[in-house]
């Protein structure tokens, strides 16, 4: 990467530095939402959602504010601490931006990386990152899912832990290890996961002994999961098992919390939100709940091409264990 494309760590305030290789900043206040436009007619920008209930929302970073066209190529990876980890469609690199202060840090891609055919059909590459902050270590780690050319087969993790002596390391998957990557990729504190191309087991990477093993099969028949249906709430993946109904042209997503505890401190899935709504006759124009994170509060985060919505839980007494969610359609 040339210098003037990105500004490189040594041309950063000691604030900055500070964030990357040391620890993380110490939280004042409650979590607020954080959205990631992608390719809007201007680009990409992100904003910060002060109010959902009266709509408040404040642009953080815009990329038509910078000269450098690049920027209106990035994808957003994923968001730690309020830093985020944006892949360069068009050059295969990463970088890190902290949207409050506009500074970025350039991160070279992994060793041999080659940018994959955006196809119809090809997942995007950037869906085969995860960025996360390693709690034991109070370190951020990129992670890398390098699947075996065109297929679905996975030989390595590629793992990246950022500070002054930063490389990625090739950490060796077990045989047989497969990724979906149009399912999702997302990371805790603890751990990177991902579902297997069978779509019946939820894979992860431990960011402590940096292994790779099977977690849980999944709660539902692979059938019910589609693009995104890996998220995470309240710190932990969720996966969402969806169902149309043609006759009554609804929708349904069941969405199952993987959560610790009971005998032994085994992970278990539990199912806690049941989300339904209407089917549109324009596809386009169908509300899909967010992802990773679709949470905030007491609202289930949901968009259309140009709009972002919150629905408030509402209880229900078929559902007792879920918090329940209408998704109202308004044409």
């Amino acid at each position: 990467m040339c210098i003037y494309r990105r500004r490189r760590l040594r041309l950063v305030c000691r604030h900055w530095r500070n964030v990357i290789d040391e620890r993380t900043p110490v939280r004042l206040g409650g979590a607020k939402t954080l959205a990631f436009v992608n390719h809007r007619p201007t680009g990409s920008a992100a904003y910060v959602l002060d109010d959902l209930v009266e709509g408040r929302v404040r642009e953080l970073w815009s990329s038509a504010s910078n000269p450098n066209s690049l920027y209106s190529h990035m994808r957003m990876v994923g968001t730690c601490n309020g830093l985020l980890c944006l892949y360069d469609e068009s050059a295969g690199d990463i970088a890190l931006l902290n949207p409050v202060t506009g500074e970025t840090l350039d991160v070279p891609g992994p060793p041999s990386h080659r940018l994959r055919p955006q196809g119809a059909f090809c997942s995007a590459y950037y869906e085969r990152f995860s960025f996360a902050y390693h709690v034991a270590t109070e370190r951020y780690k990129i992670v890398h899912l390098a699947l075996n050319g065109h297929t679905r087969a996975m030989d390595v993790v590629q793992v990246l832990t950022l500070g002054a002596d930063a490389s990625w390391r090739n950490v060796p998957a077990p045989a047989g290890s497969s990724c979906c990557p149009l399912f999702g990729v997302v990371s805790d504190g603890q751990a990177t996961y991902w579902i297997s191309d069978d779509a019946n087991m939820l894979m992860s990477f431990d960011l402590t002994n940096e292994r790779v093993a099977p977690v849980r099969s999944l709660p539902a028949p692979g059938s019910k999961f589609g693009i995104s249906c890996l998220r995470k709430v309240y710190g932990r993946p969720c996966v969402a098992a969806r169902t149309y109904v043609f006759l009554k042209g609804t929708e349904t997503e069941e969405m199952w919390l993987l959560e610790r505890g009971g005998w032994l401190g085994r992970e278990r899935w539990h199912r806690r939100f049941y989300v339904t709504g209407q089917v549109s006759i324009i596809p386009p124009l169908v509300q899909r709940v967010m992802g990773p994170h679709f949470v905030q509060g007491e609202h289930i985060l949901t968009c259309c091409p140009g709009s972002l919505y919150a629905h408030r839980f509402v209880s229900s007494v078929a559902w007792p264990q879920c918090r329940v969610v209408q998704i109202d359609e308004h044409w």
